[in-house]
């Protein structure tokens, strides 16, 4: 048995250089030009597509990345839009979301499953911001095609420049390695903001699902507003309204019926299906959507309304127009970090089903330069979807060059087959946005199963959500966020000390009120030792508690039997000096500290104190388990070297304290 201090020496313990000049001067002194092989590793690092292409096994993967990529092209086209729509956008841009950002992605991806293109989280959140920026042409008067072409125009200008925006902050954040940020959304945070976006999602598309107008709104109680325009305008209808209500509540109901039901057929029969492909409900509807509007003349007939012209071809590339950066900038934060954060997720998710790894830091700089070079082509920002990852996943891709062939499918959209779509009814759209969101309402699960074990995660969520439903969607995020830095202070301010006990004949130390029915090992019980844990960080917050912790299982406070005994004793005794002897004999108390992985300033003062106090009334204090930063932090600060009194283990601090009563060192 030695303490730390012997057992540093022992083994010649070297501190863990922290920051310092000397350390920087030998840093830049290996600064050189790179060699040749080391200039290669950063190139495949960077493209990791030279690394995985010329290893392709086509026996192997080819069939199954063309069926996966058919698969996903095909939902990648109806979501295209009917996202697109969502972010209250034009359909097209959707279609180029679809095309561009997947080229980029696949090539400097390191996922071989995660669908990149548009996502109906961010698209709403965008949606949101340019709604605000330009509003829709007022109700009644200039409603007119070209008025709407003006807002549409207006309005990818802004996505565009948010997508340009959501690229440079995700490529700096890789290149700094700063994808700590994602730390701040922890799950119940994402789980409520995610059913929030849900049910807001499902709001936006009311109008589109009954055929009505409403104002566009933005800022706190937009939804109330939108859900009581909503019931105003299907309650005073004329006669045209009603006919045309009537026609698009028939239209959406039969989308939706559809779509469910091909999603319960999906999910029970699938593993049926040859290939595991699912059948393409979304597809379905936008192909006999078209058909029949176009057929029967849905537009005239009943004034639905449908998308309009989609331009045949690709555009041409442009500058995105950064002139109002600063109105934009604030969601396109919230958009870069909770986009990757999904993504980010989903990769990693299916990485471990499929046994390979992904690399987080280049997946960020991979969405990050798919968003940049996107933006010259008038795209909206994009990151994956769950149900067409999930779909490429169990379609049976292997690569990413499925990406590259649903990539292929959409510019055969975009050069031949676009035009066709123009006669689609924008209730069809909404219909698969709502489908396509339903079940993350189920989210709402996630209230139930916290409350039972954390409390606090329940609050969070709830705030979460509520505030994003009422308030605002980048207000809701940073409400939850503030709370869930709220949650770690009120958790780390209420640890505190815990009394441990041996179990039985095992040399195992656990909390004393959790086994009430255990054996104590009397081989180790000693009536004047006490086991104590901290497992938790100590810093300014909690200090106290460590202090009032040691009051209440010793039953002793130091301060107060000093001035007892001083009493006792004549006021002119200096007890911290001479070595007060308490009536009772030498008591030992041994702190288990492993879980105290780190310690303040104000922390270690408060340590300090408390050991010199207790040791003046000779209760001695010995230290188990603590990291070694920890142990050096207090000598720093502290100016108390404290490893002589420090043990490896708690049986170690046991063994210590026999020896020391053996050895008459009471």
């Amino acid at each position: 048995m030695t303490d730390v201090h012997q057992f540093r020496k022992r083994y010649a313990y070297q501190r863990e250089e922290g920051i310092s000049v000397n350390l920087i001067k030998r840093e830049i002194g290996k600064l050189r030009i790179p060699k040749r092989r080391e200039v290669g590793r950063f190139i495949f690092n960077i493209f990791p597509i030279l690394s995985w292409l010329p290893q392709y096994n086509i026996k192997e993967s080819l069939i199954a990345d063309v069926i996966s990529g058919i698969t996903v092209g095909v939902m990648q086209i109806p979501q295209g839009m009917a996202y697109a729509l969502l972010a209250n956008q034009h359909a097209v841009y959707g279609l180029y979301s679809g095309f561009f950002p997947v080229l980029i992605y696949s090539a400097l991806g390191t996922s071989r499953h995660l669908s990149m293109g548009t996502n109906g989280l961010t698209s709403l959140m965008l949606g949101a911001s340019v709604v605000s920026l330009v509003p829709d042409p007022t109700l009644g008067s200039n409603n007119t095609a070209h008025e709407w072409d003006r807002v549409n125009s207006q309005r990818i200008m802004y996505a565009a420049a948010m997508s340009f925006i959501v690229g440079l902050l995700l490529i700096a954040f890789s290149l700094f390695h700063l994808g700590i940020v994602t730390k701040l959304f922890p799950r119940p945070l994402i789980s409520g903001f995610i059913f929030a976006a849900s049910v807001l999602t499902i709001i936006s598309q009311l109008k589109t699902l009954f055929g009505v107008s409403v104002k566009s709104y933005s800022g706190p109680l937009t939804s109330v507003y939108v859900v009581r325009d909503v019931i105003i305008q299907l309650t005073s209808l004329n006669a045209s309204g009603r006919e045309r209500t009537a026609a698009t509540v028939v239209l959406s109901l039969i989308c939706v019926l559809f779509l469910v039901g091909i999603r319960i057929i999906n999910d029970k029969y699938r593993r049926h299906f040859p290939f595991n492909i699912p059948i393409p409900g979304e597809i379905i509807v936008v192909i006999v959507g078209t058909a029949v509007s176009g057929a029967v003349n849905l537009k005239d007939k009943y004034n639905i309304i449908i998308i309009g012209e989609v331009p045949r071809g690709l555009p041409s590339p442009a500058v995105p127009d950064l002139s109002k950066v600063s109105s934009i900038f604030g969601e396109s934060v919230a958009i870069a970090i909770l986009g990757y954060v999904i993504a980010v997720s989903l990769s990693q998710t299916f990485a471990e089903k499929a046994e390979y790894t992904i690399k987080p830091n280049q997946e960020m700089f991979a969405i990050g330069a798919s968003n940049l070079f996107a933006s010259f082509f008038f795209c909206i920002p994009c990151f994956t979807a769950m149900s067409r990852t999930c779909v490429q996943f169990e379609s049976g891709g292997k690569t990413q060059l499925v990406g590259f062939i649903s990539a292929l499918l959409m510019l055969l959209v975009l050069l031949v087959i676009g035009p066709v779509f123009q006669y689609i009814p924008n209730a069809c759209l909404a219909s698969i946005v709502v489908v396509a969101v339903w079940k993350l309402l189920l989210n709402a699960r996630d209230v139930r199963i916290h409350w039972t074990n954390q409390k606090l995660d329940s609050m969070l969520w709830l705030l979460t959500a509520v505030s994003t439903i009422l308030l605002d969607i980048i207000v809701g995020l940073i409400v939850g966020i503030c709370f869930a830095l709220l949650c770690v202070v009120i958790r780390s301010s209420y640890v505190t000390l815990r009394k441990l006990r041996n179990i039985d004949v095992t040399n195992v130390y656990r909390i004393d009120d959790y086994y009430k029915e255990a054996i104590e090992n009397a081989n180790v019980t000693n009536d004047d030792v006490t086991v104590l844990q901290f497992s938790a960080p100590l810093n300014y917050l909690n200090s106290a508690n460590l202090r009032r912790g040691f009051i209440k299982l010793i039953g002793v406070d130091p301060i107060a039997e000093k001035l007892r005994l001083k009493e006792r004793r004549g006021n002119d005794v200096d007890l911290t000096e001479t070595g007060c002897v308490v009536t009772q004999q030498r008591r030992y108390v041994i702190l288990e500290c492993s879980g105290m992985t780190s310690i303040d300033s104000v922390a270690v003062a408060v340590f300090q104190k408390t050991l010199s106090d207790y040791e003046a009334i000779d209760v001695i204090i010995l230290i188990a388990a603590c990291p070694e930063s920890v142990l050096d932090t207090i000598g720093d600060v502290g100016g108390r070297d404290v490893t002589e009194v420090a043990y490896l283990t708690i049986s170690d601090a046991i063994k210590a304290v026999k020896l020391r009563t053996e050895s008459g060192d009471d």
